[in-house]
């Protein structure tokens, strides 16, 4: 006798086929796409954080360089070799004598122009900055444009006052209202200053001297030669003071990166050890140290060219070692 299956039976084992291909697919679907939007999310992630990182890292590199052209009263320069190199000239070690180190902005990082186009190592646009003494540039305004694979920038600013700012960078001055004075009850003319002095330029552009002038070393007072007694043994004629004179050629339009050289001469009329010292960014091709023999003095001719991308007027102090010869001074003026 043959046996069917009930319907109770017949629903039992229709449930315990399973998961159909279809249901499968799905779910394999639906995995997929939320962990391909996570692993996307997640790679869009480290792009900014290395736009970000290489952005700070940058500028805290350049307020290292301005802290130490302050602590060293000197010039101290940053600027991009390549889309994604920077070098920093300055003290590292703090051993007084500045060095230049090169830096790699985080892959997928390059600095670009304001098109956000990025720069070539031969380009001219390559931004680069020069600290003074004062912690001042002479550039005014320089912006240092960073973008990443994913088209964000950001911007790293340093303002001719050397203040370092990442991505608030600030292009024009705001309106400020100014107060009328009246000229007759708001003045005190007692207060009045009066003098021959020129006052100081604050401005921190421009192409002044990055380096502090430094104060001359006064000339010793002869002491007055007594008169002979009769028949006193003649004494001989004093040695003519000491002399120290520098002549240029060339030093007010100098190239910068090496792009020309200038001429300076100088000349005593004694002997001894000539010493020039120089910024950083000049290179003298003549032995900065140089023995003049003679007793009547000589002449050494130095000849003078630029290091790095820096603009501005710059010094190199010459003086006559262990002598009462008043240094002197010359300004080096590189341009473009």
């Amino acid at each position: 006798m043959a046996v069917f299956p009930t319907a109770k039976h017949s629903r039992r084992l229709g449930d315990e086929r399973g998961f159909s291909l279809l249901q499968i697919l799905i779910v394999l679907a639906i995995t997929g796409t939320v962990a391909g939007m996570a692993v996307f999310g997640i790679r869009s992630a480290r792009t900014s954080v290395r736009l970000n990182t290489s952005a700070r890292t940058f500028a805290q590199a350049a307020e290292k360089a301005r802290l130490d052209a302050i602590r060293r009263r000197t010039t101290t320069h940053i600027e991009f070799t390549n889309s994604n190199i920077f070098e920093v000239t300055m003290d590292f070690n703090g051993d007084g004598v500045a060095e230049t180190r090169s830096f790699t902005l985080d892959p997928g990082v390059v600095v670009t122009d304001a098109n956000g186009t990025a720069l070539p190592a031969d380009s001219d646009a390559l931004p680069y900055a020069d600290f003074d003494w004062r912690g001042r540039t002479y550039e005014c305004n320089m912006l240092f444009r960073m973008k990443n694979a994913a088209n964000e920038q950001l911007v790293v600013q340093v303002a001719g006052s050397g203040d370092i700012t990442v991505n608030s960078a600030v292009t024009g001055l705001p309106t400020v209202t100014y107060a009328n004075v009246n000229s007759t009850s708001d003045v005190n003319p007692s207060a009045t200053l009066t003098g021959t002095d020129t006052k100081l330029n604050l401005s921190p552009c421009g192409t002044n001297s990055a380096t502090p002038t430094p104060t001359p070393t006064p000339t010793a007072t002869p002491t007055p030669t007594a008169t002979p007694t009769p028949d006193a043994t003649p004494v001989d004629p004093p040695d003519p003071p000491c002399s120290l004179t520098v002549s240029t050629s060339g030093t007010d339009s100098l190239k910068r990166k090496g792009g020309g050289t200038a001429t300076v001469t100088a000349t005593v009329n004694t002997a001894g050890t000539l010493l020039a010292t120089a910024a950083s960014n000049l290179d003298v091709t003549t032995t900065n140290s140089q023995v003049i023999t003679s007793s009547s003095g000589g002449t050494v001719t130095y000849t003078v060219k630029s290091n790095s991308n820096s603009q501005g007027t710059f010094t190199i102090k010459f003086e006559l070692l262990n002598s009462n010869c008043s240094p002197q001074t010359v300004n080096v003026t590189v341009v473009k």
